[in-house]
């Protein structure tokens, strides 16, 4: 019987940490209720190694390139496109995708065409992947997203806890 209560007690450990690492990743879709509130110039190349570590490399690198203006779709990559009423309501429109919170304040959405059907291809990249956009969290209908990790040192070694010095 013993055997039987550890075993089901580890299976309840591991559903419940797998559970919770889960909804931590978990995004949420949602939409931009004020577009004055998007960055096009967001230079979040400093927060790169937390962007490697919590997405991967190859991820990273599409955020980084597609945060800004540049690498946004043509209907709303200039400052003129963007103010005009029918890219300002389709921005009001899009469904995006809460990816991380950077310093509690801003959001790191994604902007998908899956989550978009039917909206004009000129506000989707041609390659049809997402692209990203750095809003404010008072620009967003709901702000929940997980925060962006902080940044493993280079070379960094797991601390040792007091049970594993004392066993040495």
């Amino acid at each position: 019987m013993n055997k039987y209560m550890s075993i089901m007690a580890t299976g309840m450990l591991c559903l419940g940490l797998s559970l919770t690492g889960y909804a931590q990743q978990k995004s949420v879709l949602t939409q931009i209720s004020n577009p004055g509130r998007v960055f096009p110039s967001a230079d979040l190349e400093s927060y790169k190694p937390q962007l490697e570590q919590q997405f991967g490399v190859e991820k990273a690198t599409k955020i980084l390139h597609t945060v800004t203006q540049e690498g946004w779709p043509e209907a709303i990559n200039t400052m003129d496109e963007r103010l005009g009423d029918p890219a300002q309501n389709t921005i009001k429109k899009f469904k995006v995708r809460t990816v991380a919170m950077i310093n509690s304040n801003y959001c790191l959405v994604s902007v998908s065409p899956a989550d978009n059907p039917g909206l004009d291809d000129t506000y989707y990249l041609s390659s049809g992947e997402p692209f990203y956009m750095l809003v404010g969290k008072d620009g967003i209908k709901n702000p929940v997203a997980p925060p962006l990790a902080k940044a493993k040192p280079a070379g960094a070694t797991p601390a040792k806890s007091a049970k594993t010095q004392k066993s040495k």
